[in-house]
């Protein structure tokens, strides 16, 4: 989901001055929490990461919010490799197709013989053969 932060705060710390730490990996972690328009005044926790350390006010950012209890916290979508999310991943494929689906269309108007009456060559992607002449 979109949300258009209004408040961005990290800490290192807890309250009493003591370093957070991680109790999965014994390392010092930052905590992360925003404000968003979308959800008013209540705070969203998570964990800055590389993909929230330029986050600031005013900015859209992506981020999945859930309800635990009494609390909202985020997390930022999976990227695949290609460094998208998997809704951009998702958004791009039905793009594809919309795209094949046009050139197919396309092909299909598209007279198949030359203008001496010929057919028109292949010209299907693969190994090239002898009578392509390569």
């Amino acid at each position: 989901m979109k949300l258009t932060l209004t408040y961005v705060g990290r800490f290192t710390t807890k309250k009493d001055g003591t370093p957070l730490i991680s109790s999965k990996t014994g390392r010092p972690y930052t905590s992360l929490r925003i404000k968003a328009n979308e959800y008013g005044d209540k705070y969203i926790s998570g964990f800055d990461s590389a993909e929230t350390k330029g986050w600031k006010e005013g900015d859209t950012v992506e981020a999945d919010v859930e309800q635990k209890g009494e609390y909202l916290n985020f997390s930022v979508p999976k990227k695949t490799e290609g460094g998208m999310s998997d809704a951009q991943f998702q958004t791009l494929i039905r793009e594809i197709r919309a795209v094949n689906a046009n050139v197919l269309r396309v092909i299909g108007l598209v007279d198949t013989t030359t203008s001496d009456g010929n057919p028109v060559p292949n010209f299907d992607v693969g190994e090239p053969s002898e009578e392509q002449g390569w």
